[in-house]
């Protein structure tokens, strides 16, 4: 429960980026071009051309904590509610089918699993790519990047049976378990866009040849509620 009760803590270290890119960077950089400009046509006028520069930077702040913020609320509920209730769950997965989602982000890999009755598995993160997720070594060398976890067998990941453990309300996962063998994704598809909200993990209803739009819906649906 340690990691969720860190992660039900107000975000600071996002927030703290949000300002540093979002306000400080770019009051800078606008504040000198500004200046710069306005330098052109009189001292006054870079002086003008300063506050100018500030003042799109603070209103590009205020449009980021705008979308940051909501997102931020949403995430911390699903943590607070895992560690009120005190629940892990286990989801034991054979026989699957994978594909791998593309997406240049912070946020890969990106593993989208047929897992039966209807079911979709997704799965997201850098922590994909931890020993720890594995219960594994620290690798010695360079990742194997045959294995999109970079782990070789018996830990290389997607595999076709696997136990992941798992906080059902954050998706925050806890471990996974490897029981078979590796299992190479079907395709790479490009069906997730910067904007969708997703944790580590979900569990969502539909068929993996629906993933487009099963993602699409789900984004929406939370983001309206």
């Amino acid at each position: 429960m340690r990691i969720i009760s860190i992660r039900s803590r107000p975000d600071i270290a996002s927030y703290g980026c949000l300002t540093l890119f979002f306000a400080i960077i770019p009051a800078w950089l606008l504040g000198k071009f500004g200046r710069w400009l306005g330098s052109m046509i009189s001292a006054e006028a870079a002086t003008y051309g300063t506050w100018c520069g500030w003042s799109a930077a603070v209103i590009l702040f205020v449009i980021a904590l705008i979308t940051f913020i909501p997102y931020e609320l949403r995430r911390r509920k699903r943590v607070i509610e895992d560690r009120e209730a005190g629940l892990i769950q286990e989801i034991r997965v054979s026989d699957a089918r994978v594909v791998e989602i593309g997406l240049i982000s912070d946020n890969e890999p990106i593993l989208a699993f047929d897992i039966g009755h209807d079911k979709i598995l997704f799965l997201q993160g850098q922590w994909l790519r931890y020993c720890t997720t594995y219960g594994a070594k620290a690798l010695e060398g360079d990742p194997h990047e045959e294995f999109i976890n970079g782990f070789p067998e018996p830990y290389s990941f997607p595999s076709d049976e696997f136990i992941v453990t798992r906080y059902p309300n954050s998706g925050e996962v806890v471990g996974i378990r490897v029981a078979g063998s590796y299992l190479p994704p079907e395709a790479e598809i490009e069906v997730l866009k910067p904007q969708y909200e997703f944790g580590d993990s979900e569990i969502l209803d539909g068929s993996l040849d629906d993933i487009a739009s099963i993602l699409a819906d789900e984004h929406d649906r939370r983001t309206e509620s």
